[in-house]
C-alpha cells in the first residue's frame, strides 16, 4: 500500500506542477496577445497558449484522478482538507464549464448536463 501511495503522490505532484506551469504560461501569454499590434505578434503569443493546452488536458484529469485514488486508497473521506480540496476542484471545474464561451464544443456537450 505504501508503494501505491507514493506513486500516486508523485504523479499527483507532477500533475499539479504541470498545471501551475500551464497557468503561468497562459498568464504571461494573454497580456502579450492583448498588446499585440499585428497578426505576427498575436500568433506568437497564441502559440504559447496552443502548446500549453495539451499539457493542461493531461494534467487536469490526472490531478483529479490521482487525488481521488489517494482518497479512496489511503485517507478515506474523513480528512476535512481533502474533502474541501475535492469540493473546490469540482466547483472550479463547474464554474469554468459554465463560463466557457458558448461556441466551444466542450461547452455544448457539458452545458446540457449542467
Amino acid at each position: 500500500m505504501t508503494e501505491l501511495y507514493l506513486a500516486l503522490k508523485l504523479v499527483h505532484i507532477f500533475a499539479a506542477l504541470a498545471l501551475f506551469a500551464v497557468e503561468g504560461v497562459v498568464a504571461v501569454a494573454f497580456p502579450q496577445a492583448r498588446r499585440a499590434k499585428d497578426f505576427a505578434a498575436l500568433a506568437g503569443a497564441m502559440g504559447f497558449i496552443k502548446t500549453a493546452v495539451p499539457v493542461a488536458k493531461i494534467a487536469l484529469p490526472l490531478l483529479f484522478v490521482t487525488g481521488l485514488a489517494m482518497m479512496f486508497a489511503v485517507w478515506g473521506f474523513g480528512m476535512a482538507w481533502a474533502n474541501l480540496a475535492l469540493l473546490i476542484f469540482v466547483a472550479v471545474l463547474i464554474g469554468e464549464i459554465r463560463m466557457d464561451p458558448p461556441w466551444t464544443a466542450k461547452s455544448q456537450r457539458v452545458r446540457a448536463v449542467l
